[in-house]
């Protein structure tokens, strides 16, 4: 090493790599077996960071305290506990300096960790430190120690100071003297006063406790995978999975989902690499936790809270999950109570319903309407006309949500196929289910379709209808825009009857709203016309419809 004036920026930094990367080692060798692949990697690394020193010095010479380790005059470890520090660790034994020779072999490094991983309080080891480092007989690492100062990890440290700058006030009376002086001034505690502490500083504190726990987890599942990759048998392997699905089980209920999902994905990648059988089927039962009961139930509590679940976070879990989860979600969505998460559970179930359409439909089965209805409004949003295999079963359903649901779905991807199904909710005893199967047909737009609703408007007792109960099937039939549809609505319009005639008058009304939303300028005459007559309803929806066709016409 060079001299303690001219130590470089770039050889600091590197001991202080070196020793944070031995200090890791020291933690987590004592985990694995030396045959291990982890304590394999581990060892290189650290090899390969205290060799990257040597790039820049031939020596590298630590002088250690109790709470830094320097190289000349930088700092290059420093900790303030008592617990994981190596500075410590080193200077209780007596260590005060060690040096590192640019000669070292990887298996010396191993050799030397191997020793300083050593637990000398817990492991029922009879040599210390010194004699272990001894014993190994280093020849590219040296030491010097000092036994005249050795030190408990125990010793209270307030009681060490304390004696030291005693011993040292004849060799500096000012420090002596302040010492003194402060002691002195202290006077004895007699009591603990109460401080007054808000519900905010409570909850900051709550947050404080759960944020530090959320950042120490990652940590244990890594070390969790680290023991599942070392199982040396099927039993302990499973034993691994089970505490990995506690973990998953934990971060859930903490709403901590982001870390569950790449836990399941860790296990995804494992189980791509892994070929025995019994370790895959293992990965698998965990993967299947995802949609489990438990978890399904934890988070429909989640999503049911005012708190809810991050949209992105949550479409990456069901992207996890497996068909095996369907009846927990459709169990999910009979016991939320908020739109938001009736929602989510719907979304989750046109995710996984793809890999089951027979799994999904089971749901049509369910004894409550409302779930029914949403295992429908679920194929509608998968969009398979695979679906259409399972509507028979609900399109006579005795709750109408659910049968109009199921009418909307046989419109949007039914074909010729649906209009017979549809037709006859076109006289239901429910108007709402009529004006639904009316607007199927008219999304249908085959000939089959328009002549199902020419029929219903010309069908008796139509005419009996409201006006604004008549007006939604002319709006259906005014979608097919072609030629006989149009000649139907004018051959409405040069009918005068003698009888009936107020509610004849609305029929015409709706026949001419209905050729104002087809746009076409042939009907403009006649439309003047019926603008000129009596009957005021008459003469304002064909006012309506021409300035309508005028418009169109403009653009």
């Amino acid at each position: 090493m060079a001299s303690s004036e001219s130590i470089k920026p770039e050889e600091a930094r590197h001991a202080e790599d070196a020793l944070q990367a031995i200090l890791k080692a020291k933690r987590n060798l004592r985990l694995y077996p030396a045959n291990n692949p982890i304590y394999a990697q581990m060892a290189a690394d650290t090899y390969r960071k205290v060799m990257k020193y040597f790039e820049f010095a031939d020596t590298m010479e630590l002088t250690i305290s109790r709470s830094d380790i320097r190289l000349g005059p930088d700092i290059v470890y420093h900790s303030d506990g008592k617990e994981d520090n190596l500075a410590l660790f080193l200077f209780r034994d007596g260590l005060r300096n060690l040096t590192l020779s640019s000669g070292l072999k990887e298996d010396e490094l191993l050799d030397f960790m191997d020793v300083i991983s050593r637990d000398f309080d817990a492991e029922d080891v009879e040599d210390d430190l010194i004699t272990m480092l001894w014993e190994k007989e280093f020849q590219n690492i040296s030491y010097k120690i000092d036994d005249s100062d050795l030190t408990d990890e125990d010793e209270d440290y307030e009681e060490v100071a304390e004696a030291q700058a005693k011993r040292g006030a004849n060799e500096d009376a000012n420090v002596g003297h302040a010492y003194e002086e402060a002691t002195a001034d202290e006077s004895p505690v007699e009591g603990i006063v109460p401080i007054n502490v808000s519900e905010e500083d409570l909850k900051a504190l709550e947050k404080e406790f759960e944020d530090e726990k959320k950042s120490k987890f990652p940590k244990l599942i890594e070390i969790l995978f680290d023991i599942l990759y070392s199982s040396d048998s099927i039993e302990e392997f499973r034993d691994v999975v089970d505490i990995i699905s506690n973990a998953v089980d934990f971060c859930v209920r903490n709403a901590n989902l982001t870390v569950a999902i790449n836990i399941f994905r860790r296990v995804r990648e494992v189980l791509d690499r892994t070929k025995t059988p019994e370790a895959k089927k293992e990965l698998e039962r965990l993967l299947a936790f995802a949609g489990s009961p438990q978890l399904t139930k934890t988070i429909g509590e989640w999503l049911d809270s005012k708190k809810g679940v991050n949209e992105a976070v949550f479409k990456e879990y069901v992207s996890i999950l497996g068909p095996s989860s369907i009846p927990h979600f459709i169990s999910l969505l009979a016991s939320l109570e908020t739109i938001a998460g009736r929602k989510a559970a719907i979304y989750a179930l046109s995710v996984i319903g793809r890999k089951d359409f027979k799994a999904l439909a089971k749901g049509l089965g369910d004894e409550r309407w409302f779930v029914v209805r949403n295992i429908v409004v679920t194929f509608k949003s998968i969009g398979d006309k695979r679906a259409l295999d399972f509507l028979p079963k609900v399109i006579n359903h005795p709750e109408p949500r659910v049968r109009k649901e199921a009418i909307k779905l046989y419109g949007e991807m039914g074909g010729p196929g649906a209009v017979n199904p549809i037709r006859e909710h076109l006289y239901s005893n429910d108007h709402s289910v009529e004006v639904i199967a009316a607007q199927a047909l008219s999304r249908i737009g085959t000939d089959s379709a328009k002549a199902a609703l020419i029929e219903k408007i010309t069908s008796k007792g139509f005419q009996e209808l409201e006006l604004s109960g008549m007006k939604p099937f002319f709006e259906a039939l005014a979608r097919f825009r072609v030629m006989d549809v149009f000649e139907f609505l004018m051959k409405m319009l040069d009918k005068s009857p003698f009888f009936g005639r107020t509610k004849y008058n609305e029929m015409k009304a709706c026949a001419i709203y209905a050729l104002g939303l087809i746009g076409s300028p042939k009907a403009l005459p006649v439309l003047e016309e019926q603008k000129a007559g009596k009957d005021r309803v008459v003469s304002e929806y064909a006012a309506s419809a021409i300035k309508r066709i005028q418009n169109v016409r403009r653009k």
